[in-house]
């Protein structure tokens, strides 16, 4: 199923963890479309995933996440000409009066083999692991955030230019 043009996916944490990954784990039906299957640990880099998830996008638009599904490898984290760095991690809690914890949200970023640095051609991937508290039957599988946030600074840079840009010229030609 295609996703229609229009359609921001842009759930809360509370909602990638006691929707969407609880029924993924559970076996229950989901939206068709929104979240994929792919393995982040495999082979391929970020920024490939990236083209196969939205093949229609243009790189500019690489700050917008994608979200899938994917099998948690527990020890590293490997992927492409890469690493997936853990920068840290926090217990996400509902907003409910319980204040139960509703699973875990892991920070990651994305280092080359090359020099351990940022891959500074093909952005600066950012990723969010998250994972539910409980030992469920199918604890592998985990719901992953992932975007640009080289493409997110650029397109911030270039919204404020041009809000400079708008406002000059609205004082240059007001009398």
């Amino acid at each position: 199923m295609e996703i229609p043009r229009g359609f921001v996916f842009s759930p809360k944490e509370e909602e990638l963890l006691g929707y969407y990954l609880r029924r993924r784990v559970n076996g229950e039906p989901l939206p068709g479309g929104v979240i994929k299957e792919c393995d982040v640990y495999g082979d391929k880099n970020p920024w490939e995933i990236f083209r196969e998830i939205k093949p229609n996008s243009s790189s500019s638009s690489t700050d917008d996440p994608f979200y899938v599904f994917t099998r948690l490898k527990k020890r590293k984290r490997t992927a492409g000409c890469g690493t997936w760095k853990e920068q840290f991690s926090k217990k996400i809690v509902g907003t409910d009066y319980s204040n139960s914890v509703l699973g875990l949200k892991r920070h990651f970023v994305f280092l080359t083999n090359k020099d351990k640095k940022s891959n500074k051609s093909n952005g600066r991937w950012i990723m969010h692991e998250y994972s539910l508290p409980d030992h469920h039957k199918d604890q592998s599988f985990v719901l992953c955030r992932i975007y640009d946030k080289n493409a997110k600074d650029a397109n911030k840079k270039k919204k404020r230019d041009d809000d400079f840009a708008s406002k000059l010229i609205r004082l240059m030609t007001t009398p």
